[in-house]
């Protein structure tokens, strides 16, 4: 596969394990295997009796994470729910004793759905139960992508792995890019989209002018042409908080709706495959080492993404030697600069006050 991993282990701990390819293949049969011990998740996707923690989690994601806790009654067991026909793919790219690192398909949403569609954490409790992912242990989720959004997505192993987890989304220490297609001129190519959000109808949101708790998102843009000779374009938006819709949002804001986004670009999307918006990197320090992942999108659905000159435009930002980079990325781009995430700095503490 093309996605890259990399991990810095500590001096003396165990070298960690990596998956650059697939973890999971196309599933064959239509009931679930024998069971697997796994922890309870509600058919929300979230464990029963979760403790509800704030966390800036994906640009295009809101803030509340569950942290799942053990069955109480010791039930656990395996998933009841049946394999669809054409299930999705989701592939592990990174695998280490704290966090699995998943490549989300576009169209799989996070939760189970009212229809009974399954959400993420549910499908990956069937593929625990008949094997097709190794890791048989409990699954924590600590942010989420928006059903049209591919890419890379985290879920932790163990509860003290997500509270981390957590804590560094909220206090920004997690750095984050995605890329999306559009196929208009933008109002600007490069710069800052800054406001608050407030829904409107159809689950929509929009941005104001107002400033009191706003959506932050810097991006970059470089033009690129696709096989029909189409002049498109490719952002790179590295988000600064994580609001709902929020790169959706702040490309219709300039003038370039994502290509493909049914509730943003209503007229053109029935055109497209898929909303051409995909979490392509991340990176965060957890227990003295580096984690980060670049997932490039051109094996997802959507022809745009498989384009040359999309590829062409992609690795011009993410060349496969970046992932070995601890250092800092995009040094000479401030508006996508990020620092090596060991180098960033915890928020202080205060000492416990005396009696």
């Amino acid at each position: 596969g093309d996605a890259w991993a990399f991990s810095l282990s500590p001096l003396g701990t165990p070298p960690l394990h990596h998956h650059t390819g697939s973890s999971s293949t196309r599933w064959r049969h239509a009931t679930a295997a024998p069971p697997r011990r796994v922890g309870h998740v509600s058919p929300s996707g979230f464990r029963c009796g979760a403790t509800h923690l704030c966390s800036q989690a994906g640009s295009d994601s809101v803030a509340d994470i569950a942290l799942g806790v053990q069955d109480p009654a010791g039930g656990g067991g395996a998933p009841t729910d049946t394999l669809p026909a054409e299930p999705w793919r989701i592939d592990v790219v990174y695998e280490d004793a704290d966090m699995l690192v998943l490549n989300k398909p576009s169209g799989l949403g996070f939760h189970t759905e009212e229809d009974g569609t399954l959400g993420v954490i549910r499908e990956l409790r069937l593929r625990q139960a008949t094997g097709e992912i190794s890791y048989s242990g409990d699954l924590y989720p600590v942010h989420r992508l928006d059903k049209v959004t591919s890419g890379v997505l985290l879920v932790a192993k163990t509860r003290e792995a997500a509270g981390e987890l957590v804590s560094a989304f909220r206090e920004r220490r997690v750095s984050k890019y995605y890329v999306a297609i559009v196929d208009k001129k933008p109002k600007k190519a490069q710069g800052t989209v800054k406001g608050d959000m407030e829904r409107t109808r159809r689950s929509a949101w929009k941005l104001l002018r107002e400033c009191s708790n706003p959506a932050v998102t810097s991006f970059v843009s470089a033009p690129f042409t696709d096989p029909s000779g189409s002049a498109l374009r490719m952002f790179v938006m590295k988000p600064l908080t994580g609001r709902t819709h929020q790169l959706r949002v702040a490309l219709r804001s300039i003038g370039a709706p994502i290509l493909g986004d049914d509730l943003y670009y209503p007229g053109q999307a029935s055109g497209e495959a898929r909303a051409y918006l995909h979490a392509a990197a991340i990176r965060v320090a957890i227990r003295g080492r580096v984690m980060q992942v670049v997932v490039p999108p051109w094996e997802a659905s959507g022809e745009r993404f498989a384009s040359d000159g999309f590829r062409e435009a992609f690795l011009g930002f993410f060349p496969p030697d970046l992932k070995k980079d601890t250092g800092t990325w995009f040094p000479d781009t401030k508006l996508l600069r990020s620092p090596s995430p060991n180098a960033l700095p915890r928020p202080k503490t205060r000492p416990p006050s005396s009696p």
